[in-house]
């Protein structure tokens, strides 16, 4: 239920709009005209009841630091090792470049701005980063805006939705040779590493990854089935490998 009620002060009349809803937050707003006061309150309530209005005070309120450091802490955690390192070290790109910024001036022009710092600067390695690197920085934070879209009602929607993405390289499909493979593993057991041989024919065997491989434990290799199981991967499902 909206009330309206009319205020003068130093500044002359004004009309505050309070309305109260059950089961959602008690929402303000003051205007110069009664006439703009009701018709922001209908609209208002009509957003509340369809679950769609959004407070844009929230955007105001927090930071892309804010941001990036509550999405490491409550979501990042369900990827494997390697992939939360990844991720977290191209959020934590974002943090140094924009983190002081609150939600609501994160516009499209700094948006494309950023995108092309990406493209041209080089990383710590002294190199320019390929369009398919690029991509997986801005669909870093895309992931994380979208979480604060749809879950924590910071932002009314995704200003990484409709970023246009870098054009990426197929790319080639390559198999190693039976004397490639002979000799890399020949090569792996001279080496100083005690675990580097059992690792390559894992990976060779299984294509599991990196990550997946020295993050495994005896509990999830069953030697009677010969299976591995793997909870922690890329896209959050179990898989089972031969």
């Amino acid at each position: 239920m909206a009330t309206i009620s009319k205020q003068t002060g130093k500044r002359g009349t004004s009309y505050k709009v309070r309305i109260r809803k059950p089961n959602s937050p008690t929402v303000t707003k003051t205007f110069s005209s009664r006439n703009l006061a009701v018709k922001w309150a209908r609209k208002t309530e009509l957003a509340i009841e369809e679950g769609i209005y959004f407070d844009q005070d929230e955007s105001r309120k927090h930071t892309i630091d804010d941001l990036v450091d509550r999405y490491i802490e409550e979501d990042l955690q369900k990827l494997s090792e390697s992939d939360w390192r990844v991720r977290k070290q191209q959020l934590n790109w974002w943090k140094d470049h924009i983190g002081k910024l609150t939600l609501n001036r994160i516009t499209p022009a700094l948006r494309v701005e950023h995108r092309h710092k990406l493209k041209t600067e080089p990383n710590d390695k002294g190199q320019v980063r390929k369009g398919s690197t690029v991509n997986r920085y801005m669909a870093a934070l895309s992931a994380a805006f979208g979480i604060a879209t749809t879950e924590w009602q910071w932002m009314p929607d995704n200003p990484f939705s409709r970023v246009r993405r870098e054009k990426e390289s197929t790319g080639r499909i390559r198999f190693l040779s039976p004397e490639e493979r002979t000799a890399l593993l020949d090569a792996c057991k001279v080496s100083r590493s005690n675990s580097l041989h059992l690792v390559v024919i894992l990976a060779l065997s299984t294509g599991m990854r990196q990550g997946e491989i020295m993050s495994l434990k005896w509990s999830q290799v069953d030697t009677a089935k010969k299976k591995i199981t793997l909870f922690k991967t890329k896209n959050n499902q179990i898989r089972v490998v031969p």
